[in-house]
């Protein structure tokens, strides 16, 4: 359901599954990497800081880096 939210119309909705998602680890890299392309830098944001509690790794919004 989480995963399914982040292709959902609200944006906060978008945001707080991404945030969630953080929590899951591993298998939500993927669709969290995806969603660094989100129209709005608030999601974006939450995405990429949830690929960073997951991984560690800190490469912001860039999609490239993370799909590296």
């Amino acid at each position: 359901p989480l995963i399914a939210a982040l292709k959902d119309e609200d944006e906060i909705v978008r945001w707080a599954a991404a945030r969630a998602l953080g929590e899951i680890g591993a298998p939500a890299v993927e669709p969290l990497i995806a969603t660094l392309k989100d129209k709005h830098g608030d999601v974006r944001l939450a995405a990429a800081f949830a690929l960073k509690a997951i991984t560690g790794q800190d490469f912001s919004t860039d999609i490239t880096r993370w799909r590296q």
